[in-house]
């Protein structure tokens, strides 16, 4: 399930490994991973001294999520779409 969701094309279930024109899908992990980066980010700062990094983190989420909020909604819907499509998931 974890390969579909990443490389699959989930109208057809056939797999593209290299993301040709898997835009939506592309955007959408890229987007997981910055959230994940950042939370990471947060936990690092203390101890690394960054004593600035609550305002930068804060400017790099004003518009970083905006972004990770519209990738997340257009890869939601093309879940929807493909399952309303499909009549089992075998």
């Amino acid at each position: 399930m974890q390969s579909m969701l990443l490389y699959g094309d989930l109208e057809s279930g056939k797999f593209a490994y290299d993301f040709d024109g898997l835009h939506v899908q592309r955007a959408y992990w890229i987007t997981r991973v910055g959230a994940v980066f950042l939370g990471l980010l947060d936990l690092a700062a203390p101890v690394l001294g960054w004593n600035d990094w609550d305002e930068e983190g804060l400017a790099l989420r004003a518009r970083f999520d905006p972004v990770a909020e519209e990738a997340a909604r257009r890869y939601n819907a093309l879940i929807e779409e493909a399952m309303s499509k499909r009549s089992s998931w075998a």
